[in-house]
């Protein structure tokens, strides 16, 4: 196991091996080393790591919100417990609490939002867990944070505990929400409280029936999502940014050349582009697989001419590191690129070439992509199968009211349109 190879002397490996999340610490632990980082730096975090189920109280792997985050720095910073009587410098605060959030975010437990409210924060950390216990995808859980999160802070004005809410508050919250907020946005926020109060409702933590005074009605959209046309992204998918004299900006400009593809061409979630695998791809076959976000459903695509030819050209330069993502940071550690970087590089390209269209960012490259399956003779559960969604109501939308894109057309092959 890694702990026995980290650590020498029989006491230590023992203090670190019978701690609480032995699995979840080791695999961290074995991720920081495949991402290059020293052993020495690797200890540092083991240790780290047991001060932080230590705090935490962490018997099993739970949700933490970024508030509770700081708490524990600060507990940590305070702490009486320092070996040598040393006091602990702001730059081993910084690496305390850098490795608390990669620890978290490594296992998808990190709730990330500002100024999170102590009122109620317990029962709302807990109602994330279990959330996350329910499968729900990471980026789902964030936005039912955020939201809840909004809820709180207004609560927490006219109410002592979250069990005297009534639907009296809720009204009052929702009017006071309508007045700032969009029809899609309340639907959102109404989704998530609805699902909150269910799980105080069953834990007996609540007054009964308030859940059932949140309606959550469906949206209807006027207009089709507006995307950039075909023609702009493939002006924007043959765009070069120029190279530099960094050769790290070779290798960037390479990496999203080959990422920017997956998002137009197979209408790819920039999370899913990010989480891609070397061992995705089966190169003889011609093909490689994928796992959707939100379903966790696996699906195998074709690797098309320009995919594989782009996907050479970066592998060319690639960082040599034992990472299994195929596309990594290209300094030291080499982790996973953050999907963010998608969207400010397509917003970037856009604006390179004079295109400003009202949908921004990565995601409006599939947008983009579901136009155009659709314009080329997809029908909707096709193309919800091909973008991997659960159903045909989510690709509705891109139908654009047009009946003859609702046709089912006989023996049509996605693989003609890619």
């Amino acid at each position: 196991m890694l702990l026995d190879e980290l650590f020498d002397r029989p006491r230590t490996r023992d203090r670190h091996g019978n701690a609480p999340l032995r699995n979840e610490r080791e695999s961290f632990l074995a991720h920081m080393r495949t991402e290059g980082t020293s052993i020495r730096n690797v200890q540092i975090a083991s240790s780290v790591l047991l001060h932080i189920v230590r705090i935490l109280q962490l018997d099993v792997l739970r949700v933490v919100s970024t508030e509770t985050v700081k708490d524990a720095v600060n507990t940590w910073v305070g702490s009486t417990e320092l070996e040598g009587g040393h006091r602990r410098t702001e730059n081993s605060k910084n690496v305390f609490r850098a490795i608390i959030l990669r620890f978290l975010r490594f296992h998808g437990a990190l709730i990330q939002a500002d100024a999170s409210p102590s009122f109620a924060g317990q029962m709302l950390d807990e109602f994330l867990s279990a959330m996350k216990e329910k499968g729900l995808a990471a980026t789902t859980i964030s936005t039912q944070a955020s939201e809840l999160r909004s809820f709180l802070r207004w609560l927490s004005d006219r109410a002592d505990t979250v069990a005297s809410t009534s639907v009296t508050d809720i009204d009052d919250y929702f009017h006071y929400r309508r007045l700032s907020r969009s029809l899609s946005s309340i639907a959102t926020e109404a989704s998530a409280l609805r699902s909150f109060f269910v799980y105080l409702e069953d834990k007996g933590q609540c007054d009964p029936y308030i859940s059932s005074s949140i309606k959550v009605g469906t949206v209807p959209r006027k207009t089709a999502p507006s995307a950039p046309s075909w023609s702009e992204v493939r002006r924007m998918l043959a765009l070069s940014v120029k190279d530099t004299n960094d050769s790290r900006r070779g290798v960037h400009e390479r990496r999203m050349q080959a990422m920017l593809l997956f998002c137009s061409v197979y209408g790819f979630r920039t999370s899913e582009v990010c989480r891609l695998r070397l061992a995705d791809f089966a190169w003889r076959q011609g093909a490689f697989t994928v796992t959707r976000s939100k379903n966790g459903r696996v699906q195998r695509f074709p690797i098309i001419e320009e995919l594989q030819a782009k996907l050479e050209n970066y592998l060319a330069v690639r960082p040599r590191c034992a990472s299994e993502l195929l596309f990594v940071t290209i300094r030291p550690p080499f982790r996973q690129v953050k999907p963010g970087l998608l969207s400010m590089e397509t917003n970037k390209r856009f604006g390179i070439l004079g295109i400003y269209p009202p949908r921004q960012g990565a995601h409006a490259l599939r947008h983009a992509c579901a136009s155009e399956l659709l314009r080329s003779g997809a029908s909707l559960p096709q193309l919800a199968d091909f973008l991997g969604h659960r159903g045909v109501s989510t690709v509705s939308r891109y139908a654009k009211h047009d009946a003859k894109s609702l046709e089912v057309v006989a023996n049509f092959s996605l693989g003609d349109v890619l």
